[in-house]
């Protein structure tokens, strides 16, 4: 054993393990809710951009067509009617009604991107059940679209404002105040 070198056998003890299982745990459930609640704030803004990128498509339709455009809340994705905040119909709407009427040209349809999370609420669009376009300008229609989260948290509530001339924008309505929470909060049917 003169010319042998002894090897130490090499590892980790089992309090050493536990002590590194036990980091691990805290700082994943210290990761977890974090990513959680930064992935639910990704959808909110996902599903506002995409209403918003909707809208804009339709106030161009009726600037290029030089013909009012129309999009309202519907039950079935096939007429207007009581809206259920999940599906829309954007068409030509010739008569200036604010429904699908035979001959109108249906432009498209979508389903709210929100699914199950998220719904739709719209207000003050003088009381009408739809939003139309004419010339890119909202036929003296302004209102506010409120995205409401299932959840029921401040921080997920978005709205989108459309002004008289057709332009939209994006709010925040915890950071804009808080009376616009308040009627944030009320359009969404929460306490």
């Amino acid at each position: 054993m003169h010319g042998q070198k002894r090897f130490a056998q090499r590892g980790f003890s089992l309090v050493e393990l536990l002590v590194t299982l036990a980091l691990v745990g805290m700082v994943t459930g210290w990761a977890v809710p974090a990513m959680d609640r930064w992935w639910q704030g990704v959808r909110v803004r996902s599903v506002s951009n995409h209403f918003i990128g909707m809208l804009e498509a339709m106030r161009y339709r009726s600037l290029s067509m030089h013909r009012p455009v129309t999009i309202c809340g519907s039950p079935d994705g096939i007429v207007c009617g009581r809206d259920d905040g999940q599906r829309v119909i954007m068409f030509l709407d010739a008569d200036a009604d604010g429904r699908v009427d035979p001959g109108e040209v249906v432009l498209g349809h979508d389903a709210f991107a929100g699914g199950s999370e998220f719904r739709l609420v719209w207000r003050s669009f003088q009381n009408k059940p739809y939003l139309r376009w004419a010339a890119g300008r909202t036929d003296s229609m302004n209102g506010t679209f409120t995205v409401c989260n299932s959840a029921q948290r401040n921080e997920w509530l978005r709205q989108v404002v459309v002004n008289r001339t057709g332009r939209t924008r994006a709010v925040v309505p915890e950071r804009a105040g808080a009376s616009v929470l308040l009627a944030a909060r009320k359009a969404c049917g929460w306490s």
